[in-house]
């Protein structure tokens, strides 16, 4: 079986998302130094993944799984759309 090995999010306000992300799943976020865009390494406390500013083209279907934000959204705080519009 294949295992995730790291994940990217793409977020239009950043700090809004690792706010969310925070909140709800503890994630623990460190910006990059030296790269040419905002990105922010993510701990999960498992996998790793990475943070950043749309608009990033969209990858290829093919390219991974895709997760649905407005199941997250449906489940934030009434009222919140999470910052993940």
């Amino acid at each position: 079986m294949n295992a995730v090995a790291y994940f990217e999010i793409q977020a239009t306000n950043p700090e809004a998302a690792m706010h969310c992300y925070r909140d709800v799943f503890g994630w623990e976020f460190e910006k990059q130094a030296g790269l040419p865009i905002p990105y922010w390494r993510i701990d999960t406390e498992g996998i790793h993944g990475g943070l950043l500013e749309r608009p990033v083209p969209t990858p290829p279907a093919e390219c991974g799984t895709n997760f649905n934000a407005e199941r997250l959204i449906a489940h934030g705080p009434a009222g919140s759309d999470n910052g993940l519009r």
